[in-house]
């Protein structure tokens, strides 16, 4: 009975954080709107980088890292 009792608080722990994590990564429609007005541009300034020919053009070039490359 001990053991089931223990099981128990440490499911309803787990869940608890669970919940509270969800909950805490929420932004407000106001501070999104804030932050969308700071970063917004009207200006389109073509292509960033510009490949060898057009079949490997991008839209939106990122940078990622793969192990200890970039």
């Amino acid at each position: 009975m001990r053991k089931f009792f223990t099981v128990l608080i440490a499911l309803v722990f787990v869940g608890t954080m669970a919940n509270a994590q969800q909950h805490s990564d929420i932004v407000s429609q106001d501070i999104m709107n804030k932050i969308y007005q700071e970063v917004k541009t009207p200006y389109k300034y073509g292509l960033v980088m510009v490949p060898a020919d057009a079949l490997r053009k991008m839209d939106c070039p990122t940078v990622f890292r793969k192990g200890r490359y970039w």
